[in-house]
């Protein structure tokens, strides 16, 4: 591809004070190559690093779970939830910075879409929810269980910083779920 054709594609761009080598962003995706425990694999690091090779800007990981109980959504999903991650998450850093490559962590918690055989119980929601067949998918969260994941994406960050990362970016999507509030599944019944 010609740079001069693409000029303003290939071109650099400042974001406040990071400057990125040019505006080509490889969005997250779930590649499955971390292990069970979320720890990162030489098959991640190499997954990225031919990225950074071809020439992307910027790479923003895959949804990193934030907690060990309640924020998986998938089996050999990256993890951010404690420090022993950080060593890992560092050699993934490290091996797209040679390319001039930015890289940001992608941190999540699956909310109500976290896989209940990954996490051994319910998972928490906004509300308890009741699918259509009566099943509970989701236990309401309390004030504390708020106060716990605000504090586990903390530290996310924090672990994200020690690893290296430019960035972070916080998944907030991903919500929906054809479901009924227990209230609802009641008003129906009557």
């Amino acid at each position: 591809m010609s740079k001069m054709k693409y000029k303003n594609l290939l071109g650099p761009i400042r974001v406040n004070k990071l400057i990125l080598e040019n505006k080509m962003v490889m969005a997250p995706m779930g590649t499955q190559l971390a292990r069970p425990d979320g720890s990162v694999t030489e098959h991640l690091i190499d997954f990225l690093e031919e990225r950074a090779k071809g020439g992307v800007g910027t790479i923003i990981t895959e949804y990193s779970f934030i907690d060990n109980k309640y924020s998986k959504s998938s089996a050999n999903q990256l993890g951010c939830h404690c420090d022993a991650m950080v060593p890992g998450l560092n050699r993934l850093v490290e091996s797209v910075k040679p390319y001039g490559t930015r890289i940001f962590l992608q941190i999540c918690h699956a909310g109500i879409q976290a896989d209940k055989n990954l996490i051994g119980h319910i998972p928490l929601g906004p509300s308890t929810i009741i699918d259509e067949t009566g099943e509970k998918i989701a236990e309401e969260l309390s004030c504390n269980d708020i106060d716990a994941i605000i504090e586990m994406f903390a530290l996310a960050v924090k672990r994200a910083k020690q690893a290296g990362f430019d960035g972070v970016e916080i998944h907030g999507a991903h919500g929906y779920y054809k479901y009924r509030t227990k209230t609802e599944t009641i008003k129906e019944a009557v």
